[in-house]
């Protein structure tokens, strides 16, 4: 048995989805995605033994409130270990929520494998019950932690499955990865969104998969086609044109045009302001609002959002 150790610091990082590819009924898999993660924003977590029985979550100020279910998932969470022993948790560094960076979904993962390091363990399979996350997709459980750039193959497809976004399927394991890469080091993101929007959650986001799903066969297969021959390729061999025109023609298909439709009238005009610059490529994060911008010389780019758009938004640096 592996010793634990007298508390632990552990990251769990945020990523860009590029999108969903398989959203049609025709194929025996469904869902699945694509996307990478980020160096920043991240959730820095610092768990320390202590002798009171109940855990204990300390924020700090900069991190902001976290949102209920966060919070009671990591009280949950500490919950579960407090026979072995008992934890008190303190949240340092935080991803914002409900902006399509996976914070749900990576705050999970990091508090449970935060937990974990500090009883000397690293992560089981029924741990991913206990997170809850993946059904849909698994860009995020498969790189909040080591990061990387990923094309998962989603989960089998049932008589009684419906489309539904990660948050609203429970007790599934892993979607089996189709491959998992290094992003190349000089290729940079760049983070943009309105400030004080929030993307769709909950009710709202399950509408949105029950009212527009399934996709037809023919619309699936050019999803597919994009992913498999312009942007897998492109990662594979370091050809950042490639993977940006591939990229950017990857939000006018599939999944990815439904959630565009949705955005706001800001983001719209982003969007078409990012159309204007030659040599990048853009994604919108899940659905949304933030805007990833991708390429090796984004400085100019971030100057040319900051002057267009002043405070109306957020600009950060993803990697």
């Amino acid at each position: 048995m592996t010793k634990a150790v007298e508390g632990c610091v552990a990251r769990s990082f945020s990523r860009v989805h590029f999108g969903l590819i398989q959203t049609s009924e025709s194929y025996r898999n469904m869902n699945g995605g694509a996307g990478v993660a980020l160096d920043n924003p991240h959730w820095e977590f610092i768990l320390k033994p202590t002798s009171s029985k109940i855990p204990r979550i300390h924020v700090n100020e900069s991190c902001g409130k976290l949102s209920s279910d966060l919070e009671e998932f990591a009280k949950r969470a500490l919950s579960d270990f407090a026979d072995i022993k008992t934890f008190e948790l303190s949240v340092v560094s935080s991803v914002p929520h409900h902006v399509g960076l996976g914070a749900g979904t990576s705050f999970r993962v990091g508090v449970v494998n935060a937990i974990r390091q500090a009883l000397g363990q690293g992560l089981q399979q029924n741990d991913w019950c206990r997170i809850g996350r993946g059904g849909t997709s698994g860009v995020g459980v498969n790189v909040c932690l080591d990061k990387g750039f990923v094309v998962d193959l989603g989960r089998r497809r049932t008589s009684a499955a419906n489309f539904m976004p990660s948050s609203s399927v429970n007790n599934v394991s892993k979607p089996a990865v189709l491959t998992k890469l290094e992003f190349p080091v000089e290729w940079k993101i760049l983070l943009v969104r309105s400030i004080g929007e929030m993307g769709f959650s909950g009710a709202r986001e399950i509408d949105v998969f029950r009212e527009n799903l399934p996709l037809s066969k023919e619309e699936v297969q050019e999803t597919s086609a994009v992913m498999l021959w312009d942007i897998l390729p492109s990662v594979i061999s370091g050809d950042i044109n490639g993977f940006c025109k591939g990229i950017v023609k990857f939000q006018g298909i599939g999944f990815k045009r439904i959630e565009w439709t949705i955005q706001s009238e800001l983001t719209l005009q982003l969007r078409k302001f990012l159309n204007g610059f030659s040599g990048i490529g853009y994604a919108l994060s899940s659905m949304g609002p933030s805007i990833a911008v991708i390429g090796t010389d984004l400085l100019p780019v971030e100057q040319a959002l900051k002057n267009r758009f002043g405070d109306r938004i957020c600009i950060s640096w993803g990697r």
